[in-house]
């Protein structure tokens, strides 16, 4: 099943002046990272794209890299912190999303 894309750089640019939703640093590199786990396919995902503007989190560069790459303190990780960090990267994606709602970044009419 093919889904459109949504697309907004409303969502995006709102992470300017925010704090990580994962670590709560506030060091002028949080972007919106797009969500990059075991579901993403399931939201706009594929080849060369990436989901949903609205499946994305407020991170900082260390925690997106992180997630971005599921690296684990040592280096490797088993598929079980695989999907365990693929499951909180998604919640982190949540939280960013009820953030946007509660500072009025998208807007319910």
């Amino acid at each position: 099943m093919k889904t459109n894309i949504v697309r907004e750089k409303k969502i995006l640019k709102a992470s300017n002046g925010r704090s990580c939703i994962n670590c709560g640093r506030e060091d002028g590199t949080i972007v919106r990272a797009h969500y990059s786990g075991y579901r993403s396919q399931s939201y706009g995902k594929g080849k060369g794209i990436k989901c949903h503007d609205h499946i994305s989190a407020d991170l900082c560069d260390t925690c997106h890299d992180t997630f971005d790459r599921y690296k684990g303190k040592k280096g490797l990780m088993s598929f079980q912190e695989k999907v365990d960090l693929s499951e909180q990267f998604l919640h982190l994606c949540v939280l960013s999303l009820a953030r946007d709602f509660q500072e009025g970044v998208i807007v319910c009419t």
